[in-house]
């Protein structure tokens, strides 16, 4: 009877699970099909509009990266006060005249590196025109007259970008660019322009740049300026482009009001051209407030839904008769494997944490989803059983920690009070010398310990320091002279332990006791600079394995048990990548530790 009772409560759960299969998936599957079928015009056209997005964004990006790099490079040309005084030499002789044209040449060789640029035309005074060299260089008074000119003397900071033009050179043919000048101004009379440089990049890159968004035969893509004329266009095989339409999208997109595009900057509108409805979208650039517009016909988007309508009905029309013929078969199946689960778990929720590997399901067979979740719950057995095991030991390392952390206490209070017993008996024993090397010893490690901080102030450091060298000087017979400049501005900001005098150390082992006479000079400043303390430790040493003025590198060279390489690293992980040390030599063959840090008060 228990046997046979089982097998009922069996059956009807596997009839329960598949009424509620019915109920709950299939019918609700069907009105969702129905539903989607009225509505999937407007998934359709959303994700058409994300597809857009993600394409004119793109773009855009590509364009503001084109555009950055340019600027980057006539930035450098516009603060070049080496080229405006060769442009304004009048009198440089015949040797000097041929050097400033090669300068010339190599910064317009620099500009036309970057493939994006097509053309480098560079305007200076006629008088400066060597050997008539009309290939690159052309009289000023060639552009003064010109608009682009005109608008760009305009300009607060008479640097910018050009709409799209046409024009044409002698022996060069007609271009179409679009062209970023610069314009080169005499840094004496900071009102007077000398020249101007054009750096022109031919139309044809910003509209390769705009097909990257054209989705369809029949779209259009432009390319605005930020007084909204149009710089580049492209469009689908099937569009006829022609200003009328292009002016027509613009208008329409802007509404009535004319309404700014950085306003409409990613606003995904509808708007009818010539009677036609078509969808379009904005976005601008916010580097230098360009906007690319891009539309297609509203018909375009639909047409591309119908057939995934009707694909999606068919689908889940055929999931649902499978679905309902399988599901009596697969419930009979899962009911007898969730129900050994189950009755594991209301063990486990009993003895959690006396759980071991005799609760785990026995002969699992499945090989299906029930016996994955069976093996599963296997797992989680074994797991948690190691998980407190793993306590278990944490608790006991913890405790071994307690006490080595202890020890480490102990261990500096012990070194001190040696060393007071060895102070007090060369004290007694009338011997000052050794007093005193104790004495300095005792608190050199003390401020090296520092009660176990690692960010100490500046002043501890510096006396830190002044320790070891009066312990070196006892040991090496005052050979070291130490000068100090150090402004009492810098002395309670904060920096890291045991990073000055590892960069002196270096300086007296591998600079001075390295040179023949082994007696040098070390020279210890600190200032701040622009909110940066510098700490430059200058020694006359033989450089330890500095050859030249240029050698600047620390990663190869070897210090004191800190090392030079590990005293950087700890500075920039305390307080950045924008602070370290950095080593070379001087003109005069100094050698120079730099260290920089924060300004940071010690609290």
């Amino acid at each position: 009877m228990k046997k046979l009772s089982k097998l009922t409560r069996s059956t009807r759960l596997r009839d329960r699970f598949t009424l509620i299969y019915i109920f709950f998936l299939a019918i609700p599957m069907l009105f969702v099909c129905l539903y989607l079928y009225g509505q999937l015009s407007i998934i359709s056209e959303y994700q058409g509009q994300q597809v857009v997005e993600r394409a004119i964004r793109q773009s855009g990006a590509s364009i503001a990266s084109l555009v950055e790099e340019i600027e980057n490079v006539a930035g450098q040309v516009f603060i070049n006060t080496t080229l405006v005084k060769y442009i304004t030499d009048e009198d440089s002789s015949d040797a000097n005249q041929y050097s400033e044209l090669k300068y010339i040449e190599n910064i317009i060789d620099q500009i036309l590196y970057y493939p994006q640029v097509g053309y480098v035309r560079m305007y200076i005074p006629s008088y400066k025109l060597y050997a008539r060299n009309y290939a690159i260089m052309f009289p000023i008074e060639d552009i003064m007259d010109t608009e682009n000119y005109k608008q760009l003397i305009g300009r607060e900071r008479q640097i910018g970008w050009t709409d799209s033009y046409s024009y044409s050179i002698k022996d060069q043919g007609s271009r179409d660019v679009i062209t970023y000048m610069v314009a080169l101004k005499d840094f004496t009379q900071i009102a007077r322009i000398v020249g101007c440089v054009c750096i022109d990049i031919k139309q044809s890159t910003f509209i390769e740049k705009l097909k990257v968004t054209i989705i369809g035969d029949n779209a259009v893509s432009l390319l605005l300026s930020d007084r909204g004329d149009v710089m580049a266009s492209a469009s689908g095989d099937y569009c006829k482009l022609d200003t009328n339409l292009i002016d027509e999208i613009i208008l329409s997109y802007r509404g009535k009001d004319n309404v700014d595009f950085h306003e409409l900057n990613g606003k995904y509108l509808t708007v009818k051209v010539d009677g036609k409805k078509y969808v379009a979208i904005s976005h601008t650039i916010k580097s230098n407030g360009w906007t690319i517009v891009y539309t297609m016909p509203h018909s375009d988007i639909l047409a591309r839904s119908k057939k995934l309508m009707n694909t999606i009905i068919i689908t889940v029309m055929f999931i649902i008769t499978i679905s309902v013929m399988s599901v009596v078969i697969v419930t009979d199946r899962i009911t007898k494997g969730i129900s050994r689960v189950i009755s594991k778990m209301n063990d486990i929720d009993i003895v959690y944490h006396n759980v071991s590997p005799h609760m785990q399901i026995d002969n699992v067979s499945y090989n299906d989803e029930i016996g994955s979740l069976q093996k599963t719950f296997n797992g989680m057995i074994s797991r948690i059983y190691q998980l407190n095991n793993e306590i278990y030991q944490t608790k006991i390392l913890k405790r071994e920690a307690e006490l080595r952390a202890l020890q480490a206490q102990i261990n500096p209070h012990f070194l001190y009070n040696m060393l007071d017993s060895i102070n007090w008996m060369a004290l007694k024993a009338g011997n000052d010398a050794i007093s005193d090397v104790v004495s300095d010893l005792g608190r050199f490690y003390r401020i090296s310990l520092s009660g176990g901080k690692d960010i100490i102030t500046i002043a501890e450091e510096l006396e830190h320091v002044k320790l070891y060298i009066a312990l070196q000087s006892k040991r090496f017979e005052d050979a070291i002279t130490v000068n100090y400049n150090v402004d009492s501005t810098v002395m309670g900001l904060k920096m890291a332990k045991l990073t000055l005098q590892p960069l002196v150390e270096n300086a007296i082992i591998h600079g001075i006791m390295e040179k023949p006479e082994k007696k040098g000079q070390i020279f210890i400043n600190a200032y701040i600079e622009s909110d940066i303390v510098k700490i430059v430790v200058t020694d006359d040493g033989v450089g330890f394995g500095l050859k030249n003025q240029n050698d600047v590198s620390i990663n190869n060279h070897h210090g004191s048990g800190y090392g030079l390489k590990n005293v950087d690293q700890r500075i920039k992980l305390y307080f950045g990548d924008n602070y370290g040390v950095r080593l070379y030599r001087s003109s005069d063959m100094l050698t120079i530790a730099e260290i920089s840090l924060p300004a940071i008060e010690m609290i």
